[in-house]
């Protein structure tokens, strides 16, 4: 890990599903998956807040809880859109397409749309640095980490935990926000030899 981010952030390394601070301090993280509540209405929308609200209730430890606004992936549409372009005659309606498509990409670079992901960082530090911590840690966290699955499963509510990989990408997103948007990393890659030439960087698709 960069000695930059060691200085900012006190990381040291990343590794079982952990992210290991200096002073024998550990995070695991977990991701929210919320239903699509765009495509709900406000009372379910509420509801989605009450639940969650009793989910943190229901906790006996401290957490952190980060929401992280990410674009929109356009993909999936951008192919509808050709698909029924190729299939449209009328002039008319092709501007129409090609304008909302427009308009569309637009709002996702200025960021006026975008979709929001939340996760849930839960800590262990030891009371004083000693032989065993991480493994105490380990298992403290995995604990927890399994808590908080049980009692979200029973509010209705989606949560997993981010593997070693996933932390990496979470990482790399949340301090390189501009960067992440432009280039992939293929973590598997990068972490199996980080070679100079850097095969593991994969450029995205410019929005045109």
């Amino acid at each position: 890990m960069p000695a930059s981010i060691k200085q900012l952030l006190g990381i040291t390394r990343v590794e079982d599903e952990l992210v290991i601070l200096s002073r024998d301090r550990y995070r695991a993280i977990l991701e929210v998956q919320p239903p699509s509540l765009g495509l709900y209405d406000w009372e379910k929308c509420h509801q989605f807040d009450l639940a969650f609200a009793r989910l943190m209730d229901g906790l006996n430890f401290p957490l952190q809880i980060l929401v992280r606004p990410v674009p929109v992936d356009l993909s999936s549409l951008e192919e509808k859109l050709n698909q029924l372009l190729a299939r449209e005659f009328m002039e008319s309606r092709i501007k129409l397409l090609k304008a909302y498509a427009r308009w569309l990409y637009q709002a996702v670079q200025q960021k006026q749309v975008a979709e929001k992901k939340i996760y849930l960082i839960l800590g262990w530090d030891a009371v004083q640095v000693r032989e065993g911590a991480l493994q105490q840690a380990r298992e403290e966290l995995d604990e927890r980490c399994r808590l908080v699955q049980q009692l979200a499963r029973k509010e209705g509510i989606g949560i997993r935990r981010l593997n070693t990989i996933e932390i990496f990408d979470f990482l790399y997103r949340c301090l390189n926000p501009g960067l992440a948007e432009r280039q992939e990393i293929e973590w598997q890659k990068f972490l199996a030899d980080g070679k100079k030439e850097k095969p593991w960087i994969k450029l995205k698709k410019p929005l045109t």
